[in-house]
């Protein structure tokens, strides 16, 4: 079975490479796409290799609040 969050983690690690080459106006992008890929890879890790369910749910939930905190936190930097 594939999961669709194997395909989400490849194809944004696809959109980060070319976005190196361009202007440090896509900082904003490159670091957002980097995060949400660490989240999809880190997610897929949580859910192979920590059987209790809600542990499981507590570590996804605290990385993907971290994720957004970050993300925010860039926004109000830059603009």
């Amino acid at each position: 079975m594939i999961y669709t969050s194997w395909w989400n983690i490849r194809f944004l690690a696809i959109l980060i490479f070319p976005s190196l080459f361009f202007q440090l106006e896509f900082f904003f992008l490159i670091q957002t796409l980097i995060f949400i890929h660490a989240y999809l890879g880190l997610k897929t890790i949580f859910k192979d290799y920590i059987n209790n369910f809600i542990i499981q749910i507590s570590y996804v939930l605290v990385f993907r609040i971290f994720v957004l905190q970050i993300i925010r936190i860039n926004l109000e930097t830059w603009f």
